[in-house]
């Protein structure tokens, strides 16, 4: 529970703050400029979900937009998923997760060979503990831009 709690402390801390602490020199790409790269890199899901909620639309809108205005950056789509499920299950609607961003990101004018997705299923917990707060943190898409 506090390695939950600290999750979502610091998670909180960044969205306040309008940072991600995931946004580090190693996910930058060359040449960008950190500014110009949304701050939020995370689309998060309802339970068993996988379809963007209209809520994320605009966070959607300023990384197309970042994408347009940097035609040598590539994005990575990872889908994760809490721990609830069965391994195949968790892959499946992960990478189901990430695809359902990447096609919001085409639809917006992204170049579809600029984004790739995949899945993590539950292999990449951000938040450890066994409560629907830690939960909801790890049904996710992550944005890493390379």
């Amino acid at each position: 529970d506090r390695q939950a709690e600290a999750a979502r402390a610091e998670a909180e801390a960044a969205a306040a703050q309008g940072t991600d602490p995931r946004v580090t020199d190693s996910n930058i790409p060359e040449g960008s400029e950190a500014a110009a790269i949304p701050s939020e890199l995370s689309i998060y899901f309802g339970y068993d979900e996988y379809e963007v909620e209209a809520k994320y639309n605009d966070l959607l809108s300023k990384h197309a937009s970042y994408m347009m205005d940097n035609p040598e950056v590539s994005v990575r789509l990872e889908g994760n998923c809490d721990e609830r499920g069965g391994r195949e299950y968790n892959l499946a609607l992960g990478s189901r997760r990430s695809e359902s961003v990447k096609r919001a990101l085409v639809g917006l004018g992204v170049n579809e060979s600029r984004i790739e997705s995949i899945s993590f299923g539950k292999e990449k917990p951000i938040a450890f503990g066994n409560d629907e707060d830690s939960y909801k943190l790890n049904r996710r898409a992550d944005f890493v831009y390379r």
